[in-house]
């Protein structure tokens, strides 16, 4: 009866063992084949005991040896411990050395600073767990935004320079044009209300005078007023002689002015004559001379 049980035993084996076979025949992956391996292995081993209440029972035993070999055939990459991994996909940064900021992150040097903040984003996320690579990445994008906030705070105070230099300029005036605008100042509302007043009724004398007899009356009360204004002006003590000197000028530029502009621009009427037209202008400057001039 146990000859007849170990037989039995046996054939039970080598039926097991042949399908096996079989299945490990197909093609499937290298964890397919590594597991049918491994049943192979287990089934050689298996032996059949009776128990000692008479039912037969299947008990696999493995060796040693058999167990490592299955340890060992079913080891997977996907079994290694999580920092292994991590440091298996780790895309390193290549353009560590590059000293150039803007070719280290692969953009040109007139790119936008949205487009900067993209190349920078990208190549963190690309070449994360590289530490010496996001050192040199985060390197160039500092440089780079400290080299644009100074060249901006540059341009800033150019413009602020310009802006100086012109509002400079727009004050400026040349020696000549500051002493004329010294000589001169504006007088008070009723001083220039009267002067005006007066001088604008010599005027109205002068053309409403007969032609034959001509403005020389006229012009002589124009010229001793401005002489007396201007005296009264400058406090009326040894200042006779520097009035009497300004109204003649001003009595000198009214004729020359007076004598050029009539004949380029024609101004007047023609039935006016040339002497009341000089006279005229005469009475111009000379109320210029005794109101505004100091």
């Amino acid at each position: 009866r146990r000859a007849a049980s170990m037989s039995a035993a046996r054939a039970a084996t080598t039926v097991v063992a042949v399908h096996l076979n079989a299945r490990a025949a197909r093609p499937c992956s290298a964890h397919g084949v590594a597991r049918s391996t491994r049943g192979v292995t287990a089934a050689r081993g298996q032996v059949y005991h009776r128990h000692a209440r008479g039912s037969r029972a299947l008990r696999p035993r493995t060796s040693a040896a058999d167990g490592a070999d299955a340890s060992a055939e079913s080891f997977d990459v996907s079994d290694a411990p999580a920092p292994a991994r991590a440091a298996r996909n780790v895309n390193a940064f290549t353009r560590t050395k590059e000293k150039d900021p803007y070719k280290r992150l692969g953009i040109d040097a007139d790119s936008t600073s949205e487009e900067v903040s993209s190349a920078f984003n990208f190549l963190i996320r690309e070449h994360a767990g590289d530490e010496r690579g996001v050192e040199a990445i985060e390197a160039a994008y500092d440089r780079i935004i400290s080299d644009r906030l100074s060249t901006r705070k540059k341009a800033k105070g150019l413009r602020k320079l310009r802006k100086e230099k012109k509002e400079n300029d727009a004050d400026y005036d040349p020696a000549i044009l500051q002493r004329v605008k010294n000589m001169f100042a504006k007088p008070d509302q009723q001083t220039l209300i009267r002067r005006s007043v007066l001088y604008a009724i010599i005027s109205g004398w002068a053309i409403a005078a007969p032609a034959t007899s001509g403005p020389a009356f006229q012009m002589a009360v124009a010229f001793g007023t401005c002489v007396f204004f201007l005296n009264q002006k400058r406090g009326g003590e040894k200042t006779l002689g520097t009035a009497f000197r300004d109204s003649f000028i001003a009595l000198l530029c009214g004729w020359l002015v007076g004598s050029i502009v009539p004949v380029y621009i024609p101004l007047f009427p023609q039935a006016m004559s040339p002497e009341l037209i000089l006279a005229l202008f005469s009475f111009a400057s000379l109320w210029v001379t005794c109101t505004f001039l100091k």
